[in-house]
């Protein structure tokens, strides 16, 4: 299956469906060239939490706007947030100073392609991303990766990360 570049979509895997017959989350698709997509997507504000990949791009809009609390609400009571190659996170307060940083630059954080496998009420969701920031010091950011995650389904219907993995395998590579 091939897509455009530049569209953010993704396949959900249930284990309740057959492997050959995927089901396809609603995308929050946008064109990262246009700058009327950007618009759209930073103004909008409703995000279907209750399917796996609106709860991710919920998430991501939250920290494009800065918006930490909301942001912190994506997150299980016991989750662990990697902060960095070899380092990581406990517990919502923990968290929170971890998203702070990254919120603070309200980068321009967008999902390339997405995946997940369910199994009940836990999916394992495989985003890749891109980021671009400008540092308090003027420093232009540029990030790239695949994350790695864990998700688990609340009993409001929401998904909340458990594990929120940015650097997916190259967690890794200490």
């Amino acid at each position: 299956m091939s897509r455009e570049p530049g569209f953010s979509g993704g396949r959900q895997f249930s284990a309740s469906k057959s492997a050959s017959s995927p089901t396809r989350q609603p995308l929050v698709a946008i064109l990262l060239n246009r700058k009327q997509d950007k618009k759209i997507l930073h103004m909008k504000k409703e995000f279907d939490r209750t399917s796996i990949e609106g709860s991710a791009r919920y998430f991501q809009n939250c920290v494009r706007n800065g918006d930490v609390e909301s942001a912190l609400d994506c997150f299980d009571e016991d989750a662990i947030y990697i902060t960095g190659i070899g380092a990581f996170v406990t517990g919502k307060e923990n968290i929170r100073k971890a998203l702070e940083q990254v919120c603070a630059l309200k980068p321009d954080l967008q999902a390339q392609r997405s995946t997940g496998f369910t199994v009940g009420d836990i999916t394992a969701w495989l985003d890749e991303w891109t980021l671009k920031a400008i540092l308090p010091d003027g420093t232009t950011l540029d990030m790239k990766g695949t994350s790695s995650d864990i998700l688990k389904k609340q009993p409001n219907g929401n998904w909340v990360y458990l594990v929120d993995n940015p650097y997916g395998a190259e967690y890794l590579h200490l």
